[in-house]
């Protein structure tokens, strides 16, 4: 079972096109959607509720407590993480991620598709031991899972990069962090400022 959750912060209309792909395109996939949200000034809460995901507050953020946030709202084994401004593409997105887990239980992670790095490590097979960064955990399109993450939480003190370093750690346990063939968009535009 999967639980998909939705780290947010004033991104209504992306929110909204995301939960209106997961839930017309794979509730049969899915087992609960969770928007994990920081102070949203908008209307995010208004659309989680319209199209039935749970909403979490979170007040002090940081990339790696909000992951832990995260994984603690999360009730199923399976927790597939989202930015607001990313949306699974493939029909088989979810029904992949399964399988793989289903079939390794000492997979910690999988890294899903959206890049030409993720996709070029993907087909010249170059795992997470030798490239951490570009087929490692990126937390935006990315499955991991809950039990391994109750052993090693993700550091909250980590400014960025709190995916890799997980990442590392993890592998060091003699886990493993796989590619899956499951292909998302990541759109976000920023100013300077951002």
């Amino acid at each position: 079972m999967i639980s998909v959750v939705i780290r947010n912060k004033n991104q209504s209309v992306a929110l909204s096109f995301l939960l209106k792909n997961l839930t017309e395109r794979y509730h049969e996939d899915i087992a609960e959607i969770i928007v994990v949200d920081n102070l949203s000034t908008d209307s995010s809460e208004e659309v989680a509720l319209q199209f039935g995901a749970r909403f979490v507050t979170i007040e002090n953020f940081s990339f790696g407590g909000s992951a832990n946030v995260c994984a603690r709202a999360a009730r199923f084994p399976i927790v597939v993480l989202f930015s607001a401004h990313s949306y699974p593409v493939s029909h088989d997105f979810f029904r992949l991620i399964q399988i793989k887990f289903d079939g390794n239980p000492n997979l910690a992670g999988l890294r899903c598709l959206h890049s030409t790095n993720d996709y070029k490590n993907f087909i010249n097979k170059i795992p997470a031991t030798i490239d951490p960064n570009k087929s490692g955990l990126i937390f935006s399109g990315s499955a991991f899972s809950r039990a391994v993450w109750e052993k090693h939480p993700f550091r909250e003190d980590v400014a960025t990069f709190e995916d890799k370093e997980w990442t590392v750690r993890v592998l060091r346990e003699g886990y493993e962090i796989d590619f899956v063939a499951s292909i998302f968009s990541y759109e976000i535009k920023r100013n300077r400022k951002q």
